[in-house]
């Protein structure tokens, strides 16, 4: 099977109890062997109740089936009494961990079976059979996974996780803003706060988080949502409503063994903030959102340009306001959906929360139901929901949700769905010229003579130009280039010379001349940047770009953009290698555009010679400001970029624009030539 998933639920074992134990239960009905679980539980089986005590858990197979595993999980414990007793925990060996005082039940996977999987009781197990629930992924296509955890920096900027072993496609998230821990017993931190996010890449990313203050007389509980966002978690014990820390994706990386790179944004107060992470590789995902309808209605999500085969959902439940802003009220809602009527489960969900600013009990609440994936509950007591949502289809293009009953407000639910990966459409990869040749920006020297040359060398399609102040032109295709710049010297001898051969045909070059292969083509977006949708700008990168690469300067363009439309942007630098000549009277054109939908369109940056250009940006759609665009179609409208002294830079942005409804197209090229005239002796 290409991509399966599959949601259930199983009961824990309430019949062995005590410390250690060495008791197993089984996961069996999935139909294949899984590769990586997303575990969900309350603590209870009854619904609803008082008591909110829920866990977020990972598990991945680490031995090649029916191996070891790796275990992950966050639990969290929000206060019935006044005053308030709160609480959190982060556990590095189970994907189960009940946050409650003293030792709990711990639940970890001993062995991923053919069906399904043997769990494994390693805590102190009690006598409630309590409920958890899971979704299960598994199939051909998914190729990685990977389960693991790191500590947030304390700094702002970028930080790489580059043990991974592999570029996911997609990445999970939970935290409690603590740090983990293995034992097997109580580790549990004061005050309740706590995350869970995902991200595709730096424009597809969403995160809920929540806070709930411990030892405070009148309730301090807090939510918050961001569509911009995968990592984020409020100031612990503090004010609620403080958020401590946010980072946004960038993307993958391939340094080290792979991995994928954050954009820390706001820097945790903590030292031990811990992250877990759920890395997979393979399938097509997408992280979005859909509202909630203010009446009884059907809701189609479209747009996917794939029949998803599982979605999640998650949310704050917020009322007003709903995205990227805080807001009173701890109130959440998960579920998941493999889009069948079978057993296990179709689908399910998840709800709690605790009322803010409350000095009587009950406060806190959770429950759940096998029928919808999403419950909302406005209020701040016991089973006070107003709304539910049931997934009815997977659709061709996305998914249809039936919202009955919906009371009159609008609210955002934040999605991951995944599907087949052959479903997948290029509209613009491009092969660039410039933007995508480490050395494409090559002159060709000339003698002092009036001669125009034709080399035509297979297999090159593009070429650059040097340019000489005399009357003719040359066009040399020099493997493995595909760009070359021009520099100009004074002709002295009126003759034509038609070389047809090979492309070492030796040519005389004036002595200390500044060659075309002095002009090298450098990512934005800081000092060791290698990733193309993290150039957006900042500090010139030490890395150049990639020559003759598909998607060194662009990522792929999914079938949803395509089909929405979408607008990016990439900032790259034109760096003067040479350390004592100049490049005189540098300009760029699009010397060919596009075949496909798509176009591209150029701007000279707005930073002056050799310094820093703005940004990074927020994200690959933000434009920057002061740039004017120009389609460049020729040199007599080609973007002046000024001199570039010896060792100095200038910056320059791409725009790629996809309008809406462009038709998919493989292997898109455009073509940049860059011109300059050389000092000579």
């Amino acid at each position: 099977m290409p991509v399966s998933f599959k949601t259930g639920t199983f009961a824990k074992n309430g019949t062995t109890t005590g410390y250690p134990i060495d008791d197993t239960t089984s996961i069996t009905g999935l139909g294949f062997q899984p590769k990586a679980f997303i575990f969900w539980a309350l603590g209870s089986d009854t619904s609803p109740t008082t008591i909110n005590r829920p866990t977020i858990g990972f598990s991945v197979d680490t031995g090649g089936g029916a191996g070891t595993s790796a275990n992950y999980s966050i639990g969290w414990n929000t206060s019935n009494v006044i005053p308030t007793t709160s609480s959190r925990r982060a556990k590095n060996n189970t994907f189960y961990a009940l946050n409650s005082a003293g030792d709990t039940p711990e639940i970890k996977i001993q062995s991923f079976t053919s069906d399904g999987a043997t769990v494994r009781y390693v805590g102190n197990n009690d006598t409630n059979t309590r409920r958890i629930y899971y979704a299960a992924l598994g199939g051909t296509t998914i190729t990685n996974v990977k389960a693991g955890e790191f500590t947030l920096n304390t700094v702002s900027g970028t930080q790489d996780i580059d043990d991974v072993g592999f570029q996911p496609d997609i990445v999970f998230f939970i935290g409690a803003d603590t740090a983990s821990a293995a034992a097997a017993t109580s580790s549990n931190a004061t005050h309740s706060s706590w995350f869970f996010g995902a991200a595709k890449d730096a424009s597809n990313e969403n995160v809920i988080a929540f806070s709930s203050v411990d030892g405070v007389s009148t309730t301090d509980a807090a939510r918050y949502q961001h569509t911009a966002r995968s990592i984020a978690h409020f100031t612990s014990g503090s004010t609620s409503t403080t958020m401590d820390c946010e980072a946004e994706y960038v993307g993958t990386v391939a340094t080290g063994t792979g991995g994928f790179r954050i954009n820390i944004l706001a820097p945790s107060a903590s030292a031990t903030s811990t992250v877990f992470y759920l890395a997979i590789k393979g399938g097509n995902w997408s992280v979005g959102s859909t509202l909630q309808p203010t009446t009884s209605t059907n809701v189609s999500v479209t747009g996917l340009g794939y029949a998803p085969k599982g979605v999640i959902f998650r949310s704050n439940q917020q009322e007003t306001s709903f995205n990227n802003a805080v807001s009173t009220h701890e109130r959440w809602s998960m579920g998941a959906s493999d889009g069948t009527a079978t057993a296990p489960e179709p689908q399910f969900a998840l709800y709690g929360g605790v009322g803010d600013n409350l000095t009587a009990v009950p406060v806190s609440w959770r429950g759940n139901l096998l029928t919808d994936v999403i419950r909302t509950a406005a209020g701040s007591t016991i089973g006070d929901v107003t709304s539910t949502a049931q997934l009815t289809s997977f659709d061709s293009g996305g998914f249809t949700l039936a919202w009955i009953p919906a009371d009159t407000v609008q609210r955002q639910h934040l999605y991951v769905t995944v599907g087949e990966l052959n479903a997948v459409v290029k509209v613009a990869n491009e092969t660039v010229g410039v933007t995508e040749a480490v050395n494409a920006i090559l002159g060709k020297r000339r003698s002092p003579a009036v001669e125009t040359e034709a080399i035509t060398e297979a297999p090159l399609k593009a070429l650059g130009k040097v340019r000489i102040p005399t009357t003719e032109t040359e066009r040399i295709t020099e493997s493995p280039l595909k760009a070359l710049g021009r520099v100009r010297f004074p002709a002295t001898t009126p003759e034509t010379e038609r070389i047809t051969e090979a492309v070492n045909k030796v040519i005389a070059t004036p002595i200390v001349t500044l060659t075309a292969t002095s002009i090298k083509l450098r990512f934005s977006g800081g000092a060791a940047n290698s990733v193309n949708t993290s150039s957006r700008g900042g500090a010139i990168s030490s890395v150049e770009v990639t020559n003759n690469t598909l998607n060194a300067a662009w990522d792929d363009v999914l079938t949803a953009e395509s089909s929405a439309g979408r607008t990016e942007y990439r900032c790259f630098y034109l760096l003067n290698s040479d350390a004592t000549l100049t490049a005189y009277s540098v300009q760029m054109w699009i010397d060919s555009n596009t075949p496909a939908g798509d176009s591209v369109e150029i701007g000279k940056g707005s930073a002056a010679i050799s310094a820093q250009e703005q940004g990074p940006l927020a994200a690959e759609t933000t434009a920057p400001t002061a740039v004017t665009f120009s389609t460049a179609p020729d040199e007599d409208s080609a973007v002046d970029l000024g001199d570039i002294p010896p060792s100095g830079y200038r910056s320059f942005w791409i725009k790629r624009i996809v309008p809406a409804g462009t038709s998919s197209w493989n292997d898109d090229t455009y073509i940049l030539r860059v011109s300059f005239v050389s000092n000579h002796l």
